[in-house]
């Protein structure tokens, strides 16, 4: 897997577990904010309590062995009311405050209807493994024992003084309306209530809601209404405000966890991906400034490292970038060190080329100067003879601008190659005639009669030329030197062996660099160094290669490689 691959899987991996935390921060804040809910209305008031919340909160293992949570016990005490636990068969197999006049087990009509004299009940039905039970909560009626009182001590319709001291007592009042909703009479009421027909509906829905608790009695065509203050007054309202409480603390609890979460991902996003990036950061700024050597911490040890040498697991996914940074520090300073090992070459090659110009052309300055003097009378012959003497140099300097700009030219492929199909084994007898001469010999074994070869005649000529003379001028008299040829379907070989003093290998691998001249460079017989590099440039122009072989003192064997048709070489880049 590369490295981009690498770093989308992981950056994928760490965004779904982002996710799956952020899933768990919210549904964990929805669950507690519903449980803290739940919570507060049934604390507020327990009639409003979801059946769901009340079967979370008890643990029924069986009908004989029922646990009841202490938020459930605490809410019922809260609200001064008691609760039962009633099976399918009307018995009560659990209660929580439950007061000594209720019953132990119910018919099958209370079941039906649950009217407790003296209490206002709900119930639930609740399934908790395998078991159907009935919940049955109720709170006292303080109105409706007062109604009672009431008819004990008299006529509601004319309350005898006695009775308006208990009202008193009880801070409880009476109203009376007739069969039209009109207010006839009160006692101790407040002036200003009057109930319709819809506040008698919405208290009986919802008490609760209703500051006032009240009781009713029908008789003689009209309503007798006993009320006092509501002992479980819970508006909606006040129930909203703490939904509200109650959202606020979730939203603050997931912000917090997000913050953290945030937090503590920033820190490790910071030392697993930060960490390394800066690191090699830093190693490529310190790489754009000269410096190649790995970076280290303050300790001296390589960060990416450990002890043992394996890779640092924060390292791990940037294995590929690191390894190619380290490539890239090696191959520049591979490169620095053979830039100026060229450019120490150069320099040796620069100051060999001015002696070389520098001689001839200061053999054809000292005749012109003799010539310009007329103070001597020369004769033919010795004009001759220094014309001759000016032509060569002058023809050796030639050469030279010559093969400095040839070198150039195949540099830039500004060189015109024209190949055609030909046969190159009297070229190679033309090259071999030209050159042999009574320090060396060079001959040409394992060659057909014919071989035809895509080649430029005149810069195939110049390729053999500058082997074989150099084969010649590195080597002492009487050495040998073979010129053979061979080919398959698809190339031709050409090969130039001698067995003369050999290379050394650092000769070998700079034999084809331009500037390069074996041996010193005051050597008048070591050239310009321009001849093996103009060679190899002209064999890559034809689309072949060159392969050096040489061991010291044994001898040298170059190999030319050919294409056999007319492909195009390839291009450099």
């Amino acid at each position: 897997m590369n490295v981009s691959k690498k770093l989308a899987f992981h950056f994928v991996k760490q965004l779904f577990v982002l996710l799956v935390i952020i899933i768990i921060a919210l549904t964990a804040a929805l669950l507690f904010f519903a449980s803290h809910l739940t919570e507060s209305e049934m604390k507020a008031s327990f009639t409003r309590t979801d059946p769901y919340f009340l079967e979370l909160e008890m643990d029924v293992k069986s009908e004989e062995d029922i646990h009841i949570s202490e938020t459930v016990k605490t809410a019922v005490h809260q609200n001064d009311g008691w609760l039962q636990l009633i099976d399918k068969d009307g018995v009560v197999v659990k209660e929580v405050n439950a007061p000594a006049d209720l019953k132990e087990a119910y018919t099958f009509q209370e079941l039906a209807d649950f009217d407790v004299p003296g209490y206002r009940t709900s119930y639930w039905r609740i399934h908790k493994d395998e078991s159907d039970l009935v919940v049955l909560y109720g709170e006292k009626n303080l109105s409706e024992g007062i109604l009672a009182e009431l008819q004990k001590l008299g006529d509601l319709s004319a309350i005898t003084e006695e009775g308006r001291k208990f009202l008193e007592n009880q801070a409880a009042w009476v109203q009376v309306y007739n069969s039209n909703g009109e207010k006839t009479e009160q006692w101790n009421a407040p002036e200003d209530l009057t109930l319709t027909a819809r506040d008698f509906l919405s208290i009986k829905e919802r008490p609760w809601n209703y500051k006032y608790d009240i009781s009713t009695l029908l008789e003689g065509g009209k309503i007798y209404v006993v009320g006092m203050e509501n002992a479980y007054y819970s508006p909606d309202d006040v129930l909203d405000g703490l939904v509200g409480a109650s959202l606020v603390k979730s939203f603050i609890l997931v912000i917090v966890v997000l913050l953290v979460i945030i937090i503590v991902l920033s820190i490790w996003y910071g030392r697993t991906i930060g960490v390394p990036l800066l690191y090699m950061m830093n190693w490529i700024k310190r790489m754009s400034k000269g410096d190649l050597s790995v970076p280290r911490n303050k300790k001296g040890n390589i960060p990416f490292r450990k002890k043992n040498g394996k890779l640092h697991k924060r390292f791990r996914i940037f294995r590929d970038i690191l390894f190619s940074i380290r490539k890239l520090a090696t191959t520049l300073e591979k490169n620095e060190q053979y830039q100026k090992r060229v450019d120490q070459t150069r320099e040796e090659w620069i100051t060999g080329l001015s002696h070389d110009l520098k001689t001839p052309l200061s053999s054809i300055y000292g005749y012109a100067k003799i010539l310009e003097t007329g103070s001597y009378k020369w004769t033919e012959e010795e004009i001759q003879a220094m014309g001759g003497t000016m032509t060569e140099k002058a023809s050796y300097m030639s050469d030279l601008i010559e093969d400095l700009n040839l070198t150039y030219r195949l540099k830039n492929n500004a060189l015109p190659i024209e190949k055609s199909i030909q046969d190159i084994v009297p070229l190679m007898q033309d090259v071999i005639k030209s050159l042999n001469n009574t320090n060396s010999t060079i001959f040409m074994e394992n060659v057909e009669q014919e071989i035809r070869v895509a080649v430029d005649s005149k810069w195939f000529t110049r390729i053999l030329t500058n082997l074989l003379a150099n084969a010649q001028k590195h080597n002492p008299k009487g050495t040998d030197i073979t010129l053979s040829a061979s080919r398959n379907l698809d190339h031709t070989f050409i090969t130039i062996k001698d067995n003369g003093v050999g290379m050394d290998d650092e000769t070998q691998s700079k034999l084809f660099d331009r500037y390069y001249r074996g041996g010193s460079t005051t050597d008048k017989s070591n050239g310009t160094g321009l001849g093996m590099a103009i060679a190899h440039q002209l064999v890559l122009a034809h689309g072949g290669n060159v392969f050096v072989e040489s061991e010291k003192g044994k001898g040298t064997t170059i190999t030319i490689t050919l294409p056999n048709g007319l492909e195009e070489p390839p291009s450099k880049k």
